[in-house]
């Protein structure tokens, strides 16, 4: 299966995190929402993530790779713009 690296930026009730996400190039669960809509998706994989903490905007990490636990994400959106 082919895939492709989609930016998205998730915010959760602490944190903002901008990272990319690998997603089928085309065919079931292409789109961002419907891959993270499957029943059996608790945690999202995500790659080269930037992690800003939302109460001190300073504070600044960075992973490679990590997991964030869907039931804790407010918002998820793909990143507009460059």
């Amino acid at each position: 299966m082919d895939f492709r690296r989609e930016r998205i930026v998730c915010v959760s009730d602490r944190h903002r995190i901008e990272a990319s996400v690998a997603l089928p190039s085309e065919g079931h669960a292409s789109r961002l929402s419907d891959w993270l809509n499957q029943r059996d998706r608790e945690f999202i994989p995500l790659e080269d993530a930037e992690v800003t903490s939302l109460d001190d905007p300073d504070d600044v990490e960075h992973h490679p790779f990590l997991l964030a636990a869907r039931s804790h994400l407010r918002i998820v959106s793909p990143r507009q713009g460059n």
